[in-house]
């Protein structure tokens, strides 16, 4: 019995598996939003995950792109974590032994809280990942929500960073598209899930609806060719997020800094750097020093990575600014009135308070940027090392490759010369023979005819021999047949043949 973690960015067929789910035995939460004209049949999201998640996502900052520094410490995460253990024992309960469905697309940027909260309440958990091409499902949003292209792109490229980056590495795809052409796959893909055998069975068939799938009669939108790329390199035959990122593993941190790089393209915000962001970037960084040939991509990223530290130290720059504007202006404000003296505390309070969370922010960012000059100076000491141990190891392989090739160059001259001494060998050989063919071979013939004359004589012999033999048999048998006693036994013989024959 487990808690089955449905994934997906939202329109990607999240619903659709859930339905498949419930109708192969899986328990869902009575208490589910209710149909609606784009879910006829229902999302299969628990309103009680839906309203903690909304407001956990708000209570952290609504975050449009990366997750806040030490967002899963905050107390408002250990808050969640302990709501979501307690929900998850409750649907344990309710299921009665059986594998029980969550499902809510917010909670692809949560996890980690769900699989923390899954450990404290003693429950397994397993992931899968409900995928959808990319044009498909943003049109999908635009057709279902509003039409706001930009926002939905982010929302994809948010959603599909985090679940790359947080859920297990053998958590399953279910390819949306397999729905309509290839249903049997997609219940062996789900019987791999439950580990029982399922079979596409009439309820099953009910539950895609091909009326409200438009992806073959919808207008095709422009989207970037990053997210195009991408989303060709996540699901082009892949099965599970470890096939995903072990195809290619500098492929696949390229991407996820691209996808980083697409989130800071289609956000307004100031942010320019998360510290998700860089450990991701600095994995790229690892990968391609020990890559032969990839030390111009290399450069091109540690340059990117200095540039965010440039301008995270001019957001700390600004932030110190308003700061000093903040105290400047708490300052000129003071007026000799009463009324204006209560009114001004009033305001120096809010100031204060506006001051030290600036103040905590600009600590956070003063840190952030420590550990980032830090994180780039030993990315910048590794790749020297790497270039200098890359280069050593060049010239040891260079070094034994002209000792192998001087060698085996030496033997290549043995081996002719072996090769021309016996050819010259075989030759004389062969004339040899020639010459013993036409000495011995009058020799050989006479001695074969005398030995054949000789075993004809030692044949005769025998077969005289054996003649003689089979004479003398056939008449002692003879005499036998007339023999006294052979007639008086007679008819005791046929007494025993008649009695033979009750058997």
């Amino acid at each position: 019995m487990a808690c089955i973690l449905v994934l997906g960015t939202g329109r990607s067929g999240t619903s659709l598996l859930v339905h498949a789910l419930e109708r192969l035995g899986v328990h869902v939460d009575a208490e589910t939003v209710p149909p609606s004209d784009t879910n006829p049949l229902g999302t299969g999201e628990a309103k009680e995950v839906r309203d903690q998640l909304r407001q956990l996502h708000t209570d952290l900052g609504g975050f449009p792109l990366f997750r806040p520094p030490g967002w899963q410490d905050s107390p408002r995460s250990r808050k969640a974590v302990q709501w979501m253990a307690a929900y998850l024992k409750s649907q344990q309960a309710a299921a009665k032994n059986r594998d029980f469905a969550i499902k809510f697309p917010l909670s692809s940027l949560f996890i980690p809280l769900w699989i923390e909260a899954a450990g404290e309440a003693g429950v397994s958990i397993k992931c899968v990942w409900a995928i959808r091409r990319a044009p498909h499902i943003i049109n999908s949003m635009i057709s279902a929500y509003e039409k706001n292209q930009e926002r939905y792109q982010r929302i994809w490229a948010q959603r599909t960073y985090y679940i790359l980056r947080d859920a297990p590495a053998e958590t399953p795809l279910i390819h949306f598209e397999d729905w309509a052409s290839n249903p049997n796959r997609q219940v062996a893909r789900i019987s791999e899930l439950l580990h029982n055998s399922c079979q596409f069975t009439p309820e099953l068939r009910g539950v895609y609806i091909s009326s409200l799938d438009h992806s073959k009669t919808e207008s095709p939108i422009d989207l970037p060719e990053s997210i195009l790329l991408i989303d060709d390199f996540i699901q082009a035959g892949k099965q599970n997020i470890l096939e995903i990122k072990t195809y290619d593993e500098t492929e696949f941190y390229r991407k996820m800094t691209k996808l980083a790089d697409i989130l800071l393209s289609l956000s307004d915000s100031s942010e320019v750097a998360s510290q998700e962001n860089t450990e991701t970037r600095i994995e790229l960084l690892k990968r391609l020093a020990h890559e032969k040939g990839g030390e111009e991509e290399l450069i091109t990223e540690i340059g990117i990575l200095s540039e965010r530290f440039r301008s995270t130290e001019s957001e700390n720059a600004r932030l110190y600014n308003l700061l000093n504007n903040q105290k400047t202006e708490s300052k000129e404000s003071i007026q000799p009135h009463t009324d204006a003296i209560n009114s001004n505390t009033e305001r120096e309070s809010t100031q204060a308070e506006t001051i030290e969370a600036l103040r905590e922010e600009i600590d956070k960012n003063i840190t952030y940027t420590a550990e980032l000059k830090k994180r780039e100076k030993d990315a910048i000491e590794n790749y020297l090392k790497l270039t200098v141990d890359f280069d050593r190891m060049e010239e040891e392989i260079e070094s034994r490759s002209r000792y192998r090739l001087s060698r085996s160059e030496a033997k290549v001259v043995q081996l002719q010369n072996t090769l021309k001494k016996v050819r010259r060998q075989l030759a004389d050989a062969k004339e040899k023979l020639e010459k013993e063919k036409s000495n011995n071979f009058r020799r050989k013939l006479s001695e074969a005819k005398t030995k054949l004359t000789a075993e004809k004589k030692e044949l005769a012999k025998q077969l005289a021999s054996t003649e003689r033999a089979l004479i003398r048999a056939q008449h002692q048998h003879k005499m036998f047949l007339n023999s006294t006693s052979w007639r008086i036994t007679s008819p005791m013989r046929k007494f025993s043949m008649f009695l033979r024959g009750f058997r």
